[in-house]
């Protein structure tokens, strides 16, 4: 069972038995993947796309309560998948690592700095703590203040109940490169673990990001009171703007 990190045994009428299974060991990614679109698989534990590697992500990757996908300074993911949980827990999400001292320059398709995100044409992440977060943390979940800087790029990308959708830590230069173009943020179903849900996005002292003609929607009928449905964007210290789509 990856959601409990245990293995379950059983004889015939004697009842069932399990046993904790060992640490799984992070997984790391060193070179240039694709994962097609009839790609099915499942991960208790944290995946790693390396520098300088491009990962392309069409097919599905399901997590345990304790996996995270982080995508490492100078590494670039490109998601038109699904990274999602089957377990009755919220996964940890997506952590896009960066360098809080350097800029957001490109060179070669990725990041000179700072690594990149780009969740587009249909891409999904869903049923996670934080669908995406800009920097990164230890095993433990120490957050790492010195790793935020990290691009995230969506156009009509769907974020669903999820219990935030975009964590935008400390990062104070100009002209951030986040963008969110024509996307989703939606919360249609109870959260698993009957978690509360908090915001849509949130963001702490970033200038620049974008938000085009994307749709915040609550679907969720009455699984939630009102003024425990999480809000739309939050921030501190932030400068960004919301505007429509034009063709």
């Amino acid at each position: 069972n990856y959601c409990q990190n245990k293995i379950y045994a059983s004889t015939y009428g004697r009842g069932s038995y399990s046993v904790p299974l060992p640490p799984i060991p992070d997984y790391h990614i060193t070179s240039a993947l694709t994962l097609p679109a009839y790609y099915n698989q499942t991960f208790s534990n944290r995946i790693f796309a390396d520098a300088n590697v491009l990962v392309n992500i069409k097919g599905t990757i399901n997590f345990g309560p304790n996996g995270d996908y982080v995508v490492n300074p100078q590494s670039h993911t490109i998601l038109t998948g699904t990274l999602s949980t089957e377990c009755p827990q919220l996964w940890n999400g997506v952590q896009v690592g960066g360098d809080i001292t350097n800029n957001q320059s490109y060179s070669g398709g990725f990041g000179v700095y700072q690594g990149i995100l780009e969740v587009l044409n249909g891409g999904t992440i869903q049923r996670a703590w934080n669908a995406v977060t800009t920097g990164t943390t230890d095993a433990i979940g120490n957050f790492d203040f010195s790793s935020t800087g990290g691009v995230v790029s969506c156009s009509k990308a769907n974020f669903i109940d999820n219990a935030r959708d975009i964590q935008y830590m400390s990062y104070p230069f100009n002209n951030n490169k986040g963008v969110f173009s024509q996307c989703k943020f939606e919360t249609n179903n109870p959260l698993l673990g009957a978690v509360i849900p908090q915001a849509h996005i949130t963001m702490w002292n970033v200038n620049g990001v974008k938000v085009i003609g994307s749709d915040f929607n609550y679907n969720a009928g009455g699984a939630y009171p009102l003024g425990s449905r999480g809000t739309g964007i939050g921030t501190a210290d932030a400068k960004f703007s919301v505007r429509p789509f034009c063709l």
